[in-house]
């Protein structure tokens, strides 16, 4: 009776375990969707920057010749 009680506390305590370690690889796989969707909007972010500055670049320059 004691060995199936012991069984019974250890089988909860694994699944306890498993399901705290699922939990937590499924927060570290969102965090990293975030981070990669953050990384890309940043990077159009840039991209868009430089082409403003570029666009600056070339209107200063037409402004400079006339």
């Amino acid at each position: 009776m004691i060995e199936a009680i012991g069984i019974i506390v250890s089988a909860l305590i694994a699944f306890g375990a498993l399901t705290v370690s699922f939990l937590a690889h499924r927060h570290q796989v969102r965090l990293a969707a975030l981070l990669e969707a953050k990384e890309r909007r940043l990077e159009i972010l840039e991209r868009q920057a430089a082409a403003r500055q570029a666009e600056l670049d070339r209107a200063g320059v037409l402004a400079k010749r006339q």
